[in-house]
């Protein structure tokens, strides 16, 4: 309260001051791009870049759109990773009423459609890779293209970018200038129109460092967690300044979990089909590439997949259809019990026994891959939990009770010792160092044997089931007990405060 009783009563300079750190640091100003093109395309004049959920990067020139692999998914990326096409093969158009003949700007939103601006207009596309059953394609929602002045108040027309950010803000770009807007399907009020916040547009090298101009189009990248901004051949990269804040994480809870529907009928579903969240012996949650969050018990040797709330904000989460499934069936070679499952930013996924670990290649990745074929762990695995730089061996009767990639990058791996007290590893990930070193690390303050639960997630109780993040959608951080959880607001994922002095309270439009 007192926050924003100074935000009114002074000035806007300080209400919209960020914390220390800021502005963004630019890591490869006027790098030379030397990624890989179809034959007869170049990166000169392109008109806009996104990266999809499953990490393709998808680029826009003209009327033809290219895709490739995320180096940071499978090495060794070259042009046979590369597909070119029309747009309107890739974006379809059921009543093929509208044909897109180049784009302005592109970005797939939170709540998993993509955004396709053209001068004045805008397009939105529905992701089936998202929905039951999976389908690699693109198709318009019903009512669009639509105005921009319609839904999006104050922003304007012919835009050179746009991205968001896990803070749940979208930054448009257009000149020397960017807008932001928050969210609406993160502000509580969907029937409202998105619109631009007070204080916006500002100069964009004021918020991102080493930007040239023009910029030709801008995405975040998913494996490094950097924003690209692209200007002809060469580019520049900034850190995520959203992910280096730091504060202290607070439980929020317990609050019962939720009852779910079926995501195909909305109908409750039955006692059958639901999750026995009561005294599992194994429980492991994760949220995929995709979007899906998997929640597995392997004692009942079943697993569930459900659609996130905040693509069926109607329904809440939602249980796909045909589940559950046997995990023996569908993860071959999933170790018993599963005390931990995570998907890494190389888009592997890892599945945790009791101090050993298997990898799997997400199939949803690998466009060569049918989805609907079961996984199988990777050659050379299980390994043993000291791969991630733990020193081996662990305190007698120590097992896994948990583990996930935070959205900064971290790994945390969590050890519940034979009297049941929990203990954390903060582990840095191989694959994001700027070093390219060969091994994960155990940050120095965490060895020998991690730190006590206590010191880093107060007010967690010691005896939860499992931890999870979503990393698709709002970011929280979930600690499962029984029928309850606790939350946390994830302390790297600041959202900056809103400046009510110079807000507009739009009205809802249609």
């Amino acid at each position: 309260m007192l926050g924003l009783f100074l935000c009114v009563l002074l000035s806007v300079a300080f209400c919209d001051l960020p914390p220390a750190g800021y502005p963004s640091k630019a890591i490869g100003s006027g790098s030379v791009l030397s990624w890989p093109v179809p034959p007869g395309q170049s990166y000169e004049n392109i008109d806009a870049v996104f990266q999809r959920v499953n990490g393709v990067i998808y680029t826009f020139k003209g009327e033809y759109v290219w895709t490739s692999r995320d180096t940071g998914f499978a090495t060794g990326v070259g042009p046979s990773d590369l597909t070119l096409s029309r747009i309107n093969e890739t974006f379809v158009d059921p009543n093929r009423e509208e044909t897109i003949q180049r784009v302005d700007a592109v970005f797939q939103r939170a709540n998993g459609r993509v955004y396709i601006f053209v001068d004045d207009y805008y397009y939105r596309f529905k992701d089936l890779l998202l929905f039951q059953p999976p389908i690699d394609e693109f198709v318009l929602d019903e009512g669009y293209p639509k105005k921009i002045a319609t839904r999006w108040t104050e922003l304007p027309s012919n835009l050179d970018a746009v991205f968001q950010l896990p803070n749940h803000h979208i930054y448009f770009f257009k000149g020397e200038q960017y807008y932001r807007v928050a969210d609406k399907y993160w502000t509580g009020d969907i029937s409202r129109s998105d619109r631009v916040e007070g204080c916006y547009p500002k100069n964009t090298t004021d918020e991102f460092l080493g930007v040239t101009f023009p910029i030709r189009a801008a995405f975040r990248r998913t494996s490094d967690r950097h924003i690209y901004f692209i200007s002809d051949t060469t580019y520049t990269s900034n850190q995520d300044k959203y992910l280096q804040t730091k504060y202290e994480d607070r439980a929020m809870g317990p609050v019962p979990i939720p009852p779910l529907k079926h995501c195909v009928s909305y109908a409750d579903i039955s006692p059958t089909d639901d999750i026995d969240w009561n005294n599992p012996s194994s429980l492991a949650i994760f949220q995929r590439r995709t979007g899906k969050i998997y929640v597995f018990r392997s004692d009942l040797d079943k697993y569930w997949r459900l659609t996130d709330f905040n693509y069926t904000p109607h329904l809440g989460d939602c249980l796909d259809a045909g589940y559950p499934k046997a995990i023996s069936t569908m993860w071959v070679g999933a170790p018993s019990p599963i005390r931990a499952v995570f998907q890494r930013d190389n888009g592997k996924i890892y599945m945790f026994g009791d101090q050993e670990y298997v990898r799997f290649s997400d199939i949803y990745i690998d466009e060569d891959v049918d989805p609907a074929t079961p996984s199988s762990i990777d050659a050379g695995y299980p390994l043993p939990v000291s791969h991630f730089g733990i020193p081996d061996p662990w305190p007698a009767g120590s097992v896994v009770a948990a583990a996930f990639q935070r959205v900064n990058g971290k790994i945390y791996i969590f050890r519940r010792d034979a009297a049941g007290e929990v203990f954390y590893y903060r582990i840095t990930d191989k694959y994001l160092t700027l070093d390219d070193q060969d091994e994960d690390t155990v940050d120095p303050e965490y060895l020998p044997d991690g730190l006590p639960l206590s010191t880093g997630w107060a007010d967690v109780p010691e005896d939860f089931d499992t931890v999870w993040q979503r990393t698709e959608s709002n970011q929280k951080i979930f600690f499962y007990k029984d029928s309850e959880y606790v939350w946390i607001n994830d302390k790297y994922i600041h959202v900056p405060g809103v400046c009510t002095a110079c807000v507009n309270d739009m009205p809802a439009q249609d």
